[in-house]
């Protein structure tokens, strides 16, 4: 029910930061003064902020990786919730393409779907089946649902909610207590936020034009393999989207590649700017961390050296501008 670039570019943005260009030299060993000047920004983070929201569900989400999630088979769903789902969508009392999915999960509030499904769900009850009166965006990008008024017929079959951190739970997970767990939780959220105010503040005055290029070659190969699993084409995802084919590569180009050189440029601007370094011996301690999270060869998941350093990068940035970040009083 979400467009199907938007639903495609969510994927790839979280698939991208982890996985690049299958090339085993490792970059950016620029001073990033030549490609990056920062303005003035604040070290004082509001906890109240939208920012300090979705930062603290990352800290939460990285540490538990869902074994803390409940599955729920009865009551009602609520916003946050990760409904599973079983839908058909029906114009003039017909199934349309596109419009019918089994054992979907959705997350109420993501507004992934269009407006109203999602809201349309809150309250709804567990196991039975509920009818959706709405109406497709006039913009959609298919023409032929643009504007119009559809029914959806929806059963949720089961919601996952989110588990709450225990002084007992969270010493699975290296945490002494509850307490130490609210802590670096609380550390890293203001360091991200912090992260965000710089690079919202950052001018990128270039990009490093090899890196660039491999990158936009590895989501171009990532996009043309996300149509071929859905069978479609490239041609059929901008049109889907009331683009040119050309269009779409200038989007990719111009909008994902820089976003993502400009994240990591970031992080090794706050590095350069804090004395740290980079050494061989970060990036073999991080190889073999990843590779014992993953338990696998990291290049088996598309995860190359260029890789390893960025995380790094961004991991080693957030540690250093905990010393920086403070809370708002």
């Amino acid at each position: 029910m979400k467009r199907i670039l938007s639903l495609t570019l969510a994927v790839l943005i979280i698939v991208s930061l982890f996985a690049s260009c299958g090339s085993n030299t490792i970059y950016y060993k620029y001073d990033m003064n030549k490609y990056v000047t920062v303005g003035e920004y604040s070290t004082v983070i509001d906890k109240e902020t939208s920012d300090y929201t979705y930062a603290v569900e990352a800290f939460y989400n990285q540490t538990f990786d869902g074994k803390l999630d409940v599955k729920v088979t009865e009551g009602k769903v609520k916003k946050g919730d990760i409904a599973n789902i079983d839908y058909k969508g029906l114009l003039n009392a017909v199934a349309f393409d596109g419009g019918t999915a089994t054992g979907y999960d959705l997350e109420i509030g993501s507004n992934s779907f269009i407006e109203g499904f999602e809201d349309g769900l809150i309250g709804a009850e567990i196991g039975k089946q509920i009818e959706l009166n709405l109406t497709f965006p006039t913009d959609y990008g298919n023409t032929e649902l643009a504007g119009q008024a559809v029914v959806f017929e929806v059963k949720v079959n089961y919601v996952t909610q989110k588990g709450v951190p225990t002084d007992e739970n969270v010493k699975r997970f290296g945490f002494a207590s509850l307490e130490d767990y609210e802590k670096k939780m609380e550390e890293y959220a203001l360091s991200l936020c912090l992260f965000y105010n710089i690079f919202r503040k950052a001018e990128f005055i270039d990009h490093p034009k090899k890196e660039e290029t491999l990158l936009y070659n590895y989501l171009l190969s990532s996009y043309e393999e996300a149509c071929a699993e859905n069978n479609m084409t490239l041609e059929d995802l901008a049109t889907a989207n009331s683009m040119s084919l050309d269009e779409l590569y200038t989007y990719l180009k111009d909008y994902e590649v820089k976003n993502e050189m400009q994240f990591y440029m970031t992080a090794y601007y706050v590095l350069q700017e804090n004395g740290i370094e980079i050494t061989k011996e970060d990036i073999e301690a991080k190889r073999s961390e990843l590779t014992k999270e993953y338990d696998q060869p990291l290049e088996d998941i598309g995860y190359y050296e260029i890789n390893i350093q960025q995380s790094l990068a961004y991991d080693m940035a957030l540690e250093a501008l905990k010393t920086k970040a403070e809370a708002k009083k």
